[in-house]
């Protein structure tokens, strides 16, 4: 199993630095439905085996990365229609859902992922 995920981090990653943002948003889906299920699992008390603990590190770093990719055509505030979606909102919304499995392991990264920027 730790072979899939990891290919799928790689995978996942190379799509949030082509050009190919509708895969990309799919791939970052994958982990956004994989939070989901885990957030149902802890709500419910029921024990797992967490993927996104055992691989935290590497996710955070992978939304970062795609938050911090911005294109000008889909994040221009004029041109974007209501509900559209793009590469860094998907992002954001995947680490949002891991900040609520991971709790306080999300928090060091993002500050220093955020630290610098303002």
């Amino acid at each position: 199993m730790n072979a899939y995920i990891e290919e799928l981090l790689q995978i996942t990653l190379t799509f949030i630095q082509s050009t190919y943002e509708e895969v990309a948003m799919l791939a970052i889906e994958i982990w956004s439905t994989l939070c989901q299920f885990e957030e149902e699992r802890v709500l419910a008390n029921i024990p797992f085996n967490s993927i996104l603990n055992q691989y935290h590190e590497q996710l955070i770093a992978l939304m970062l990365n795609g938050i911090s990719k911005i294109n000008p055509e889909t994040e221009d505030k004029n041109n974007v229609a209501e509900g559209d979606r793009s590469v860094s909102i998907s992002a954001a919304e995947c680490l949002g859902h891991l900040s609520i499995i991971l709790k306080n392991q999300v928090l060091s990264p993002v500050l220093n992922f955020a630290y610098p920027k303002l």
